[in-house]
């Protein structure tokens, strides 16, 4: 949150950026009104302008690159927790002696249950969720105390608890992807880049007076909606741009049996 907005919103991102560019837009004006024609130099301001502004577009599509990147691998990091979910409680119906399926497939749709229900909360909060957690600890737990009775047990019991490995490598890959999101050496760059080319383009001057506030506040507007792109992408379980839940909603209604036998 920035002065207690939450920028993630849609709405209010859109109301800060439009802001934002009135306000600039505001001060470009009010400045070409204080500053004469004459004691300005517009070949050397477009030529300072023409680099700082290579400069941040350079950045700007670095970051965004970046961003967009680890929003791709998040979302694919969904799909593979989704996909270790739906191995561990298929490779567990392989052990028939005792109640060993019976007890991990419980504890499955507990976890399941639990990330469903809370887990997108607390990743919106930068938050663990230690409920999911503890499910998640007595399915490893039960796993590694599975002692085979059968030479297909033996077989499937590593098979299972790489399944149940790669379930846990995943969620700390989701968690870790909140925590850890753009650096803060690249947001202080961005920042200082494009105020930087902001503040050259306030001695830039078109003559007429309603091209250069309509020129002003398309500038300020690109920038900052740049910037706002970036901020939406390196958080891609908070707001408007969060992730789906997708595949993890399909396979808790695997492991309840809405589509028959699993």
């Amino acid at each position: 949150m920035l002065f207690g907005l939450d920028l993630n919103d849609f709405s209010t991102g859109i109301s800060a950026i439009i802001t934002g560019s009135l306000l600039f837009t505001l001060l470009h004006y009010a400045l070409s009104k204080q500053v004469k024609e004459e004691d300005l130099n517009h070949d050397a301001i477009g030529g300072y302008f023409g680099v700082i502004g290579t400069l941040y577009a350079v950045l700007i599509g670095l970051v965004i690159y970046d961003a967009t990147s680890k929003y791709t691998s998040a979302s694919n990091n969904i799909s593979s927790e989704s996909k270790a979910i739906g191995e561990t409680h298929l490779y567990a119906k392989q052990f028939k002696s005792g109640n060993i399926s019976s007890e991990i497939s419980s504890l499955l749709i507990n976890y399941i249950d639990e990330i469903v229900r809370s887990d997108w909360q607390h990743l919106a909060e930068d938050k663990n969720n230690p409920k999911a957690r503890e499910f998640l600890s007595q399915i490893m737990l039960k796993i590694e105390s599975i002692e085979p009775k059968t030479t297909k047990e033996e077989m499937y019991l590593p098979i299972l608890l790489q399944s149940a490995t790669n379930m846990a490598e995943s969620r700390m890959v989701r968690f870790d992807n909140t925590t850890h999101s753009l650096p803060s050496c690249e947001w202080v760059l961005l920042s200082f880049s494009a105020s930087l080319t902001l503040l050259t383009s306030l001695f830039l001057r078109v003559g007429k007076t309603f091209p250069q506030i309509a020129l002003s506040f398309i500038l300020s507007i690109s920038i900052l909606t740049s910037l706002y792109a970036v901020l939406m992408f390196s958080e891609p379980y908070k707001g408007s741009l969060r992730l789906p839940m997708g595949q993890l909603l399909l396979i808790q209604k695997v492991l309840h049996g809405e589509f028959g036998r699993f």
